[in-house]
């Protein structure tokens, strides 16, 4: 497995397992990307969603290292011997996916949830982000591509040289300007956060944004201005609330909308 096959395999487990998380305690979680260590690191950071500071839960998934948690979501230390140490991403890959989620919801401090919590907007766009980064990691593995594709954040957060600072790549897309307005539950009071591109990098060099996605109304919308935006909880409701089909749904909704990536993998993986 080369660096490009092996990246994104890592970035479509820390969302499978951020996901999972998230499902499962979705009043406990919010989720954004960081970059910490002097920009070095790239962490798919899961923090407190009711108090968003670093003292009232962290967990790490760390695409560029390893998997631990920082904090725990229930105020009290850490019990060694729930988790011993970080986990690397070689121990996710060889482990049981529901397993491993329990592990880690044990270490930090998170309930033991017997049945996740009705689907909202927010999960079902990260449910989106796993699909669409497996199909994409499938499709580079049975087709020899050297493509790259990769979810970023709405809002740069960076402690590197260049500091932190909004996605200009959000503008890319002809998002309602209601979509901007503040909510109660931003991260740091700041909108950005609640925005996620998807991007394809063909040649690791020019980067193109494919599609854009606000998490707390679940709408997708494409690049250069398109307006057929997608609300995805609409088209989820009309596949009864079935993921399965509702993946294949925006499988279909894809391949035909013009994007040109999209057209190279549909529902059936040609």
């Amino acid at each position: 497995m080369n660096h490009t096959e092996w990246s994104q395999l890592v970035e479509l487990s820390s969302w499978r397992i951020a996901t999972a998380l998230a499902k499962r305690n979705p009043r406990s979680i919010t989720v954004f990307i960081g970059h910490p260590g002097g920009g070095q690191s790239d962490v798919l950071w899961l923090l407190n969603r009711k108090y968003q500071d670093i003292d009232h839960g962290e967990i790490f998934l760390n695409r560029t290292g390893s998997i631990f948690v920082q904090k725990r979501f229930d105020g009290k230390e850490q019990n060694e011997q729930d988790f011993l140490s970080r986990l690397y991403w070689q121990h996710y890959l060889v482990s049981d996916h529901a397993e491993f989620v329990a592990k880690i919801e044990r270490a930090a401090g998170l309930p033991q949830v017997k049945k996740s919590p009705i689907t909202t907007n927010r999960i079902l766009t990260y449910q989106l982000f796993v699909h669409l980064l497996k199909k994409l990691f499938l499709r580079n593995i049975n087709s020899y591509h050297e493509s790259h594709f990769t979810i970023r954040n709405g809002y740069f957060d960076s402690s590197g040289p260049l500091g932190s600072s909004r996605n200009k790549d959000i503008n890319t897309f002809d998002f309602d300007a209601n979509l901007f307005r503040k909510q109660k539950k931003d991260l740091i009071s700041n909108v950005s956060y609640r925005f996620w591109i998807l991007y394809s990098d063909n040649h690791r060099t020019v980067v193109f944004p494919l599609i854009g996605f606000e998490e707390s109304t679940g709408v997708l919308a494409y690049a250069n201005g398109v307006k057929n935006h997608l609300k995805l909880m609409d088209l989820y409701n009309t596949c009864d609330r079935n993921l399965d089909l509702f993946f294949e749904s925006v499988d279909q909704v894809l391949s035909q909308s013009g994007v040109a990536e999209f057209k190279k993998f549909d529902g059936k993986m040609q």
